[in-house]
This record gives C-alpha cells, structure tokens and sequence, in this order.
C-alpha cells in the first residue's frame, strides 16, 4: 500500500504544484509517515479485544454511526470515509505525510497541505463509494 499512497504527495506536490519531487523521496515520505499507524492499529486492536470482536471497531467518526446488523452499503461506505478518511488519526497521517513533502520539495507548507489534503479526500471519496458498492447488505 505504500507504494499506491506514495503517488499522492508525489502526483499532488510534485506535479500539480510543479516541484521537483522524485517518486523515491515521496516513497521515503510516505514510508516514514506511515509510522503514525501504528498508535492507531494498537488502539484498534486493544477496542476488538475488549469487544472479543473486530466488527463495529472504529477509530475516527465512524463511531457516531447508527449500528446496523448487516450495516447496508451507504453505512459501510460512510464508515470508510468517516474512519479512513476524516478521522483523527488520518487526518494525523496525511497532515504529516503534507508537511514532509513540503520540507522534501522546499515548496510552501500551505499550497502543500491544501493539495495534499484535497487529494486524499478525493482519493478516499472514491474508496469509500467502492467499499460501499462491495459491501454486502441491501
């Protein structure tokens, strides 16, 4: 997955904001950003264990959700977007995912993070009405 996330900050900060971005340094930032995963993977497992289930974990907005038993396709498909997408710890991840592009390109912090921050949350716009389409229920 690094290697998909790795276009984002390379696509958005190197070629739309036309800053010499090699595809090798929006890897390494894209790699060193990823570490902020991983409070996020432990806290998602520590709520499943004491759950004694994985189903119905969330870590960002998807929380405020109705819980629906099969959650219907428009469910799992804002569950997506509000956990991946806008919560907290990705909001986290691609704020410092941004700001590393920005220090890698020496462009400005401000058109970085607003470019970056736009492409996420187009790409994940898409992931989630795909996560929607594929998910079973009515």
């Amino acid at each position: 997955m690094t290697l998909v996330f790795a276009l984002l900050p390379w696509i958005s900060a190197g070629f739309l904001l036309g800053r010499r971005f090699r595809y090798r340094d929006a890897f390494a930032v894209t790699a060193w950003a990823g570490l902020v995963a991983i409070p996020g993977q432990l806290l998602t497992y520590l709520l499943g264990w004491i759950n004694e289930s994985m189903s119905g974990v969330h870590t960002g907005f998807g929380v405020l959700l109705p819980v629906e038993d099969p959650p219907s396709k428009l469910m799992a498909g804002l569950g997506t977007f509000l956990d991946q997408g806008i919560g907290p710890l990705a909001l986290w991840y691609v704020l410092v995912l941004a700001l590393g592009a920005a220090a890698v390109t020496g462009g400005e912090r401000r058109r970085v993070v607003l470019t970056v921050g736009a492409a996420w949350l187009a790409v994940m716009a898409v992931v989630a009405v795909v996560a929607g389409l594929v998910a079973p229920g009515a």
